[in-house]
């Protein structure tokens, strides 16, 4: 997906001078490993929006513009007009409001700031930054990324900049200069209809969200690996003529029974589709700029480096492949059973629930706040806790990153998480939400006679945290007089006193085939008895040296962007002063 930015001018005489801006930005913040393009920007009545690559696949109607998956959309750029069925991001307006409107999860992460002249929302916190030309840093996310590896509910960066909550419409008053926000309650519900019964309205349902992903072309690909949520929506979809199918990993992993990328071959021949696998493998580039070039894309939102170690060369090769947009399998159909609060919590990484690591107060960091939303409610079970956290922090805070990650490269969209379906998930009781178990049946009946995957393609990221290359690269940052304030030099060197290295980047191994081959000749019975709760851990010092990494660039990166404005017009003849 391109970035996005909408901002409305209390001054409109301002608009053109503000969509210069909205155009240097947007053009500075683009991956640099994309040919460069000239951003698309419209000013009028104080409104400016843009958008940084033109994509076609971005959707674009009066002042309205929605990148994502949209449903029977209807009238969507008009305000007050509720929210469309979908998974998207919306930005819309006219001559009294402005109104930036989320999915029922976040999954496509909006952010927004208001100062006494601009409001400003956009797809991307660099962006934003940017925009206001200074950058304050925000001390509760750093507890976050350090415990998490990820900002947490409604955190960004910058401390003035606000997240857009699922099922949440913002609106900026534009004669009052005030916001609302108008969100809808996160409530499980489950209701009394049979088990066939909820299985038949899924199934109707889901056809018609995937129905709806106009991906019949050649600018389209099926993100596929071997798991139900992907090959749901191939058998589902109604229309595959001319779909590509991608998948990506380590050069090993396509000939491993039971691996994602075996599996993926496996469906892509079986549907007649032409299959393209991409390779993770370090490449050449040295891991700094790797990492660099991970953070930029990410905006430090996620740690989730291992399925980008080719330093993204993938994602430029399906740019130049002509793929605009992937069709994904992201989903939030249930997680594994729980049987302990601590089950449940080990979906929320928490800091003080790690006994083995020093307090965050002791190096003078704030401690990691927790909101009330991802507490147990009164009455309410275990598994649906356990799902609600899911809706309330794994989709945005970890899905949701893990696509901006992508987004500069295509656009994406996932049918499986749109509103309609989450809440008929609601409805469902806990045994049909626990392990997917619905989405499962449905899976296997629409399904030919392939395996499902039992192991993943991409390397772990322990393998990679503990390369020499990357030991390497952490010290020597960690050790640095660089080191950005945010980061005391005695939690750096906390951090490092635990890091271990192996003798050189883990490849493929017999008994990593043996394992895969294992897994893959188990039955699904027994495959569905060994699903628990991964036992909440400690990050290892390697994890945690990444993470504090990480932070210090971060506060670095955005420190940069905030004086970008300030740069490119000192480097343009005759600029405004």
């Amino acid at each position: 997906m391109a970035r996005l930015m909408y901002v409305c001018v209390r001054d409109p005489t301002r608009a053109a001078a503000i969509a210069d801006d909205v155009g240097r930005i947007l053009r500075a913040i683009q991956p640099d490993n994309l040919p460069d393009v000239f951003p698309r920007v419209v000013a009028s009545g104080g409104l400016v929006a843009g958008v940084s690559d033109g994509n076609a696949l971005v959707h674009a109607r009066g002042w309205g513009l929605a990148a994502g998956h949209l449903v029977d959309a209807g009238a969507w750029e008009r305000p007050r007009s509720g929210r469309p069925d979908g998974a998207y991001a919306l930005f819309r307006a006219d001559e009294t409001v402005v109104e930036t409107v989320s999915d029922a999860l976040a999954s496509r992460t909006v952010w927004y700031a208001l100062t006494d002249r601009l409001f400003v929302a956009s797809t991307s916190q660099r962006a934003i930054v940017a925009l206001l030309g200074t950058f304050e840093v925000n001390h509760d996310a750093v507890p976050w990324m350090l415990s998490a590896g990820t900002l947490g509910p409604g955190q960004s960066w910058d401390r003035r900049i606000r997240t857009v909550a699922g099922a949440t419409c913002v609106t900026l008053d534009r004669a009052s200069w005030t916001i609302s926000e108008r969100s809808e309650p996160v409530c499980f519900a489950p209701g009394t209809a049979t088990d066939d019964e909820y299985e038949r309205r899924m199934y109707g349902l889901l056809k018609r969200v995937v129905g709806a992903a106009d991906v019949a072309d050649r600018q389209w690909a099926i993100a596929l690996s071997g798991g139900i949520d992907c090959r749901t929506i191939l058998c589902l979809l109604p229309e595959r003529t001319n779909l590509r199918a991608i998948t990506w990993g380590l050069r090993a992993s396509r000939d491993e029974p039971g691996n994602d990328a075996y599996i993926a071959r496996l469906l892509a021949q079986h549907f007649g589709l032409a299959h393209e696998y991409f390779e993770t493998d370090l490449r050449q580039e040295p891991v700094d700029q790797v990492f660099r070039r991970f953070l930029v894309n990410s905006e430090g939102r996620i740690d989730h480096i291992s399925g980008y170690m080719d330093g993204f060369a993938l994602w430029r090769r399906m740019v130049d492949a002509g793929v605009r947009g992937v069709l994904r399998g992201d989903e939030a159909f249930g997680r594994q059973t729980v049987h302990t609060v601590d089950d449940v919590q080990a979906y929320v990484p928490q800091w003080s629930h790690f006994p083995g690591l020093k307090p965050l107060q002791s190096f003078g960091l704030e401690p990691q706040s927790i909101p009330e939303e991802l507490g147990q409610r009164p009455g309410e079970s275990l598994a649906t806790w356990r799902d609600r956290l899911q809706h309330v922090y794994r989709v945005p805070c970890i899905l949701g990153a893990l696509n901006d990650v992508k987004l500069p490269y295509v656009e994406i969209s996932s049918p499986l998480i749109s509103g309609s379906v989450v809440e008929a998930f609601r409805e469902l009781p806990d045994w049909l939400r626990t392990d997917k178990l619905l989405l499962r049946r449905i899976a296997q009946s629409v399904s030919p006679d392939i395996p499902f995957a039992t192991a993943a393609a991409i390397q772990p990221a322990a393998d990679i945290l503990k390369s020499p290359q990357v030991v390497e690269l952490l010290r020597d940052s960690l050790s640095s007089s660089d080191l950005a304030p945010v980061i005391p030099a005695e939690f750096a060197a906390y951090a490092l006193s635990g890091v271990v290295q192996t003798r050189a980047m883990p490849r493929a191994t017999g008994r990593r085939r043996l394992r895969a081959t294992a897994r893959a000749l188990m039955p699904s019975w027994a495959a569905r008895l060994r699903t628990h709760v991964t036992p909440a851990r400690a990050p290892d010092h390697n994890r945690l040296a990444l993470r504090t990494f990480l932070v210090s660039r971060i506060a670095r990166m955005y420190a940069e962007d905030a004086g970008r404005l300030e740069f490119g017009r000192s480097c343009t003849p005759n600029a405004e002063s």
